[in-house]
């Protein structure tokens, strides 16, 4: 016995210095998969992810405390970013009207410095309050609740600088190739969503995992 732990302890303690590579949990293909080609990075951190999503999705709802917490505990050098979804019409090429509206918001929010302020409320008021928010008026009534006049708020909401965001979101969500939300893109190269990976807890474990990894 004294003879197998003279072997086994120095084993052990060379295993401890030099872990024993563990095969990766999520699959290319499987779990997520490759942007081909890559997108644009849209922070400069050297590492980062990208969450699209939509008010009105109950998924995105429910994703929300777990990506937050998630947010709040990531390294440094990893930036992070949401994208409203906007999908359009594949005959029409039209945007969904409801997520358009809600990207502006959205923006409309970002431009007036009060989006962290009405992100968790808004999503709160549609899923747990059951008011939904489908008309400019609607809208109108939201933000003045956070001290947004009238007039702010529509000069605002039908600017250019909205406009812009909306198209471009409208394009970011093209060039993902994402098909349903919540979505999370990582380094502008990899992307994976809820049935690809298998649940919330799955997403953030394959960004984990690609994190973890060197880019390419």
């Amino acid at each position: 016995m004294k003879t197998i732990l003279r072997i086994f302890t120095p084993l052990l303690a060379l295993a401890m210095l030099f872990p024993i590579p563990v095969q990766a949990e999520y699959d290319e293909g499987i779990e997520y998969r490759r942007i081909t080609p890559a997108a644009e990075k849209l922070t400069d951190k050297p590492r980062e992810v990208v969450e699209l999503f939509w008010y009105g999705c109950p998924h995105c709802y429910h994703f929300e405390p777990k990506l937050e917490k998630w947010i709040e505990n990531k390294p440094d050098h990893v930036g992070f970013e949401r994208v409203p979804a906007v999908f359009v019409h594949p005959q029409t090429g039209r945007p969904n009207p409801k997520w358009a509206l809600h990207a502006k918001l959205f923006y409309t929010a970002e431009l007036l410095d009060i989006r962290d302020k009405i992100h968790g409320p808004l999503f709160e008021r549609i899923h747990a309050g059951g008011k939904h928010i489908h008309t400019s008026d609607q809208a109108e009534a939201f933000f003045a609740e956070f001290g947004v006049d009238t007039k702010t708020f529509r000069n605002t909401i039908n600017s250019f600088a909205v406009d812009n965001k909306l198209r471009r979101a409208i394009e970011l969500t093209r060039r993902y190739g994402t098909n349903g939300v919540p979505t999370l893109v990582i380094d502008g190269q990899y992307i994976t969503d809820g049935p690809m990976s298998g649940g919330h807890e799955a997403m953030l474990g394959v960004v984990q995992q690609l994190l973890e990894t060197d880019p390419e």
